[in-house]
């Protein structure tokens, strides 16, 4: 239960690390990324990995053709990055956010499973960690609803007059089909873990060495594109803008609170057993959603909501904290 307890922490830190954002005012979405980028997926990971993870090189050069895949997979993930900003700003916040952390929970929950099925896993294990799947999917589902009442009260200038919902569905489903890739990562990550632990590291720690890997794919993506968005609207100048200077504190303390969700996720993982990459997942992001509206809560996103928006909201919550509980009991059958 103790790992299940820290994966429970992991989405409470990735349910947190947007907050500093809303502080960023004087630069465009593509500054703030493209500097939490490399603190994020560049930095972050590589001095963790040199740090707890012995002859890190040695065990990258040892561990074969896993180096690049798990590099490749980390590229594809940093797509899902990107075409996550565009969905929520084609199809909202509530929807769009709610429609790609949908797949993203499905996904990277199931892939790990068909590649090695229920081969070690009770019919009741197996059957919890579908109920609280299932769960999760419904209190997704409550939450963009109660969403969409939220927007209807008060649109933002950006939702107002755009219906532009078939583009914005397609940006969805590739930022939900791509995102799992991080998940599908670790997974094949397992000859780069083998060769960390032989090294001297930690069942618990070699996940770092997997991460420093797919987080650099997903560096050369998010970095490029943001550039060229820069580059693109002439504002290099906003990266000097003495007002923007604690910015970089703010991109800092992004990363860290990203960073560290996934390292304590790595390590609750490749404790939980079979099912660490399936049931570990769904309760990762959907305990990252939980936490996530809870400060939406707290700053005031909702108060403009209907009576009505805020009891759907609410439903959504139970039923996602419901589906976070079957997940934990999953691993005790």
């Amino acid at each position: 239960m103790f790992w299940m307890a820290m994966i429970l922490v992991g989405g409470i830190l990735t349910g947190s690390f947007c907050l500093p954002m809303k502080y960023t005012t004087r630069w465009k979405w593509e500054h703030t990324w493209a500097v939490f980028s490399v603190w994020t997926f560049l930095l972050l990971p590589w001095v963790v990995g040199l740090a707890s993870v012995p002859n890190l090189f040695q065990v990258l050069a040892q561990s074969g053709g896993a180096v690049l895949t798990v590099f490749l997979l980390g590229c594809v993930w940093g797509i899902s990055s990107i075409a996550f900003g565009f969905g929520i700003h084609l199809m909202g916040l509530g929807l769009g956010y709610s429609l790609m952390m949908g797949m993203m929970i499905v996904l990277g929950a199931l892939a790990p499973l068909s590649a090695g099925g229920f081969s070690e896993t009770s019919a009741a294990s197996a059957a919890a960690m579908l109920g609280g799947i299932a769960a999760i999917i419904v209190g997704i589902a409550l939450s963009g609803r109660a969403a969409v009442f939220r927007d209807r009260s008060a649109p933002s200038p950006e939702q107002a007059g755009r219906p532009r919902y078939v583009k914005g569905l397609l940006v969805c489903i590739v930022a939900g089909v791509t995102a799992p890739m991080l998940n599908l990562a670790f997974v094949h990550g397992e000859a780069i873990r083998a060769a960390a632990v032989a090294e001297g590291a930690s069942s618990s720690l070699a996940p770092n060495a997997v991460w420093a890997v797919a987080l650099l794919g997903g560096f050369v993506v998010n970095f490029t594109y943001t550039l060229s968005l820069v580059h693109w609207n002439g504002s290099w100048r906003s990266f000097i803008e003495p007002a923007a200077a604690i910015y970089y504190f703010y991109t800092l303390l992004m990363g860290l609170l990203w960073g560290a969700s996934i390292v304590v996720y790595g390590m609750a993982a490749a404790n939980l057993g079979e099912l660490g990459p399936s049931a570990g997942w769904a309760a990762f992001n959907a305990t990252g959603i939980l936490w996530a509206n809870c400060l939406g809560l707290w700053t005031g996103e909702w108060k403009s909501t209907t009576p009505a928006g805020m009891r759907i909201m609410k439903g959504g919550l139970v039923a996602l904290l419901a589906g976070i509980l079957l997940l934990g009991l999953a691993k005790q059958l």
